[in-house]
């Protein structure tokens, strides 16, 4: 009578020859920090960590890993940082553990919420008219709705692009 394997007996025995390149084990290794330094941050993001947490913990696995645990910390949090998001917690790792001015960034941040709260005024008043001549609607209770007004969303669209383009011009020189 044969013996009876276990299927952990049986995939190992398939897969003794096989092993891993060292570009294979670099790309494991990579995206493995990845991953933490991606838990790290939304810990911190949604205030299960303290930022002395994320600065304790960063220290000690530093010291078990090899690579540029800092400068990929830095690239994940620079990914990270959008026109219209809070990018406060992401500032404040940026500055305190990379290093890393953000004037220049928070500058191009503010400069859209201004011109964003800009285009909103313009466009609920041209609405508003639009609304009392066209319409004959009128009044205090009337809000336009910017979101389905095709000028809005093209002028829009013209800004998130125009920023995105400061924005990645101003992280690439970091």
């Amino acid at each position: 009578m044969g013996e009876i394997k276990s299927t952990l007996d049986l995939v190992m025995e398939r897969t003794k020859h096989l092993s891993m390149t060292d570009s294979e084990k670099e790309q494991q290794k990579t995206a493995s920090r990845r991953q933490y330094l991606q838990g790290l941050i939304q810990k911190f993001e949604d205030q299960a960590m303290t930022f002395n947490q994320v600065a304790k913990a960063l220290m000690q696995y530093e010291s078990e890993d090899s690579g540029d645990v800092i400068s990929s910390l830095k690239s994940e949090l620079l990914s990270r940082i959008h026109l219209t998001a809070d990018n406060n917690a992401l500032f404040t790792l940026l500055e305190n553990i990379c290093h890393v001015d953000t004037a220049k960034i928070q500058k191009i941040l503010s400069a859209f919420q201004t011109s964003l709260e800009q285009l909103n005024t313009s466009q609920t008043a041209a609405a508003l008219e639009t609304l009392a001549t066209a319409n004959r609607i009128s009044g205090s209770a009337v809000v336009p709705n910017l979101p389905r007004d095709e000028t809005w969303q093209a002028k829009h669209r013209e800004l998130v692009v125009s920023y995105e383009s400061k924005m990645a011009d101003c992280l690439t020189d970091r």
